[in-house]
């Protein structure tokens, strides 16, 4: 069994979330669903998702020296205060975007493995636009994994604000 703190622990709760992510999004979600807001500009599916690829490349890779898998685009569409738009063919595709998330943290759990666990208190840099919230490395990932769950909640209420279950079993 494998140990359950400092950078293990780490890589345990981020390795769960594709996983969780794929449940949430199961079943056969039609564009009406993805694009459903509860109020005017306020998220929908697509934009949580991609709002998550763009967080774990834009907020936690760099931190760890990895370089960005998105187009600048994703900024834009997804990043710290844009606006969703109702209009699906803005966006790309949910596939496209649940395997961004799946990609981008796999090379997070990838460079871990080479991190031990004194690395989590390393200081973020000054670019980071968290570092403020959450000013070390363990801070940060430790965020990262509630920010997933924060979103992944965001989808399954979505969902059952349309009369659709949860997708969480729920």
């Amino acid at each position: 069994m494998a140990e359950n703190s400092g950078v293990q622990a780490h890589k345990q709760a981020l390795s769960g979330i594709p996983g969780l992510l794929r449940v949430v999004l199961s079943d056969d979600l039609q564009s009406q669903h993805l694009m459903f807001q509860l109020a005017p500009s306020r998220s929908h599916i697509i934009w949580n998702v991609g709002h998550l690829a763009y967080a774990f490349d834009q907020i936690v890779s760099p931190v760890l020296g990895l370089d960005s898998q998105l187009d600048e685009a994703y900024v834009g569409m997804f990043g710290i205060g844009s606006q969703p738009v109702t209009d699906i063919a803005a966006y790309p595709s949910l596939q496209e975007l649940t395997d961004l998330v799946e990609t981008i943290v796999g090379s997070v759990l990838t460079r871990l493995d080479s991190l031990s666990d004194t690395d989590l208190a390393t200081v973020l840099p000054e670019s980071s636009p968290v570092k403020a919230l959450f000013p070390t490395l363990g801070a940060l990932l430790g965020a990262a994994v509630f920010h997933a769950g924060y979103h992944t909640g965001q989808i399954a209420l979505l969902r059952r604000a349309q009369g659709l279950p949860s997708g969480m079993g729920m």
